[in-house]
């Protein structure tokens, strides 16, 4: 795909991580690792990792100590934004359809022109604020609704569109508004942003920076999204590690009946779990290297009925693991 399509390309931590900046870590350098070995250089990977507070953090350190890209997704409000922009990501996401939900259910309204919806206006806002204090981080749109979203939001940097939405488009043109003007009310609102102090690297909390809007706005834009992903990975773990599962009693059948065996507490293994005295007795006499024909003769028996234990098979730590193990 690098060949056909140049330019960076996107990959995805674990969702179910967004909480800890230090598996989010882990699981990023495990993803460009693995492109690296393939030959892909990691200048062409962009790593997409959840906005919360720890993803913020993981970003920072990603993009700071190991010049890996990332993109923090699941953005919603301008203040959310100027922090993943102050961590330093690459680009930032704007989820652009539950954000419009949002405000739609917070005013009890729909809006027939899509030019003043307010959160449209949000979203205009918050590329105007970038390009007024010359942030490097690029705004990518996200999680179209309907592709009359699109025509407003040409002051983004880039836009995500679903296969529903291409289809639509059938190779036509579609008009799209590249600039704010000075006068509009998201330009104004924007002017009157400062320079924000969100993120203070290990320090960040920067939902405590945020209003009370804010907050409902980023609980709909990005937990309730991430409440979603977390189910949909469970879903795709579970699938994986009973294929897994299957896999290996195809491949190792005598290890299930071993393993079924001990679990249920077979006979065979009570018996054999349990020396006898004498047995013990013919040990000990093995040790000390006895020379009695008789006990060497038992010993020998006592081999052939213990017998070589089955080598672990490599297969079996991975149908335990699964995707968590990343």
């Amino acid at each position: 795909m690098i060949d056909r399509a140049p330019g960076p390309h996107i990959t995805f931590v674990d969702p179910r991580f967004h909480g800890n900046a230090n598996r989010i870590y882990r699981n990023a350098i495990r993803l460009i690792d693995m492109f690296e070995e393939s030959g892909v250089k990691r200048d062409s990977i962009v790593v997409t990792i959840p906005a919360t507070e720890e993803g913020i953090l993981a970003s920072n350190y990603l993009e700071r100590k190991c010049q890996i890209l990332t993109n923090l997704d699941l953005v919603g409000t301008l203040a959310h934004a100027a922090a993943c922009a102050q961590a330093g990501a690459n680009l930032v996401s704007i989820a652009v359809g539950p954000l419009l939900d949002w405000y739609e259910r917070r005013r009890k309204s729909e809006y027939q022109d899509i030019k003043t919806h307010p959160g449209i206006e949000h979203i205009q806002a918050t590329a105007v604020h970038f390009k007024l204090h010359e942030c490097t981080t690029r705004l990518v749109g996200t999680n179209f609704r309907t592709l009359k979203e699109l025509g407003p939001l040409g002051c983004l940097d880039a836009i995500v569109i679903s296969k529903d939405n291409i289809e639509q488009l059938n190779g036509r043109p579609f008009p799209l508004i590249h600039s704010v003007p000075k006068t509009s009310p998201a330009y104004v609102y924007a002017e009157g942003v400062p320079k924000g102090t969100a993120f203070q690297g290990k320090k960040s909390k920067f939902i405590s920076f945020l209003s009370d809007s804010d907050r409902s706005a980023l609980a709909e834009t990005m937990h309730v999204t991430l409440g979603r992903l977390n189910k949909k990975m469970q879903e795709i773990d579970n699938m994986i590690q009973e294929e897994l599962s299957k896999q290996y009693t195809l491949r190792f059948p005598e290890n299930k009946i071993s393993d079924s065996s001990s679990k249920n507490g077979s006979p065979q293994n009570s018996k054999s779990s349990v020396e006898s005295p004498e047995k013990s007795h013919h040990t000990s006499a093995n040790e000390t290297e006895t020379t009695d024909k008789t006990k060497d003769t038992q010993k020998e028996d006592k081999t052939k009925e213990e017998g070589t234990p089955h080598p672990e098979p490599k297969g079996r730590q991975e149908a335990v693991g699964g995707v968590d193990g990343l």
